[in-house]
């Protein structure tokens, strides 16, 4: 895929996971998860990780969990006032588990990822072009998969009392209207073009001629029959989402940006000025001049990568996770050159790690929205257990990162 295709996907994922979350289509799902749980403890954690993770792999996860939020709040008044917080506890960290974690499955899945690709050519990383939706699935679903199975098995282990308890499980879903029978329409659409198009594009069979070729100011532009096909996908999209037809439009434009944090996306926007300005000005030359004497000699890729992931994991913790990337993606392309490895590698665990953090309520967005939004949670166990998830999390990143990641990406 290429980078226009790229970013046509996130723009359509992301109108297309709006209209899902105004129709209330997530809370009928994590509902149905739910009423198979029995009142179960550990399966209604498991629904309800399942449900954070399947929603985050394509919709922004700080917005997955403002969605889930109200349906979180039913859980918890179905256990009735009496119930401990250590049942809180576990429904936030079964929300901020789920959610972190699917952004690490899929492109889509977490702003992060997307700052990631930018850095990427602030930084001008060779083989950057091999890192697109299809490859980040390779590599990333199995990783995300696998850690969240690991997460919950932990939950179960540390937490077994709270586990094994039953208790009530009553959520209503929201009745099946108009706008939820268009939005489950749309989404049917919306992958199987992507699906179908994606699949083309791999086996060569959807046209990739350049119908367009500019060069300026050293930088290349081109556009192939591909891309138009996706160009006027989009286009379709948009007209079915915002033009009325026989009544209302399925999405307004105040929809597009309701509970956006629009601080972030201002913080987001300076930072990446910043790190322009610290790759233009010769700055990574003097940081290079430093950090030898940090880094001994005879260490390998695959020791600098988990080291750098655990690092950028519990710097997080104090610092967000876009301050922490800011500060390593510079040290991550430093450090690639000093042991031999691949900066593309370093950049990517640096990035998957910083949204694996999952001890305090100022690591991500994630953590502060599940944390203040259901009320009651325990931080004490929240940072006890979080603290084993971050070494698990920075140890299997810089292992797949070294490994799979590299396999898909080579």
């Amino acid at each position: 895929m290429t980078t226009l295709q790229t970013v046509l996907l996130f723009v359509s994922g992301y109108l297309v996971s709006r209209l899902l979350l105004r129709a209330r289509s997530h809370e009928r799902f994590v509902a149905w998860l739910v009423r198979r749980c029995a009142g179960h403890v550990s399966r209604i954690v498991l629904g309800l990780m399942l449900g954070a993770f399947a929603l985050s792999t394509m919709a922004p996860n700080a917005l997955v969990v403002l969605a889930l939020l109200p349906v979180v709040g039913q859980l918890r008044a179905g256990a009735g006032d009496d119930a401990p917080d250590r049942y809180a506890t576990l429904l936030a960290m079964a929300l901020v588990y789920g959610a972190n974690i699917g952004g690490v499955g899929s492109l889509l899945g977490s702003p992060a990822n997307l700052y990631l690709l930018l850095n990427l050519g602030i930084f001008d990383i060779a083989g950057r072009e091999s890192l697109h939706f299809v490859s980040w699935l390779a590599f990333g679903m199995p990783l995300a998969i696998g850690f969240l199975i690991a997460c919950w098995l932990l939950l179960r282990l540390v937490e077994r009392r709270a586990m094994r308890e039953v208790v009530p499980a009553r959520i209503e879903a929201p009745i099946v209207d108009a706008l939820a029978r268009s939005a489950r329409r749309v989404g049917l659409a919306f992958l199987v073009f992507w699906g179908v198009f994606i699949a083309l594009t791999m086996v060569g069979q959807l046209g990739s001629t350049r119908l367009w070729l500019s060069k300026a100011g050293g930088y290349t532009l081109s556009l192939t029959a591909a891309d138009v096909v996706a160009l006027v996908a989009l286009l379709l999209l948009i007209l079915k989402l915002f033009v009325p037809r026989r009544g209302a439009a399925l999405l307004g434009l105040r929809d597009l940006v309701r509970d956006v944090p629009l601080r972030g996306v201002l913080l987001g926007i300076g930072v990446l000025v910043l790190l322009i300005v610290i790759a233009k000005s010769g700055l990574i030359g003097v940081l290079e001049g430093w950090l030898p004497a940090l880094i001994p000699d005879g260490v390998g890729p695959l020791t600098t990568a988990t080291l750098l992931s655990l690092v950028t994991i519990f710097a997080t913790e104090v610092l967000s996770n876009t301050t922490t990337a800011t500060l390593l993606f510079p040290v991550a392309v430093i450090v690639a050159r000093r042991v031999g490895a691949d900066p593309l590698l370093l950049m990517l665990g640096v990035s998957l790690a910083s949204t694996c953090a999952f001890m305090t309520p100022l690591a991500t967005p994630v953590n502060a929205l599940a944390i203040a939004g259901i009320g009651r949670v325990s931080i004490t166990v929240f940072m006890r257990v979080g603290l084993v998830t971050n070494a698990l999390g920075g140890v299997l990143i810089g292992l797949w990162v070294s490994g799979p990641a590299a396999w898909v990406l080579r």
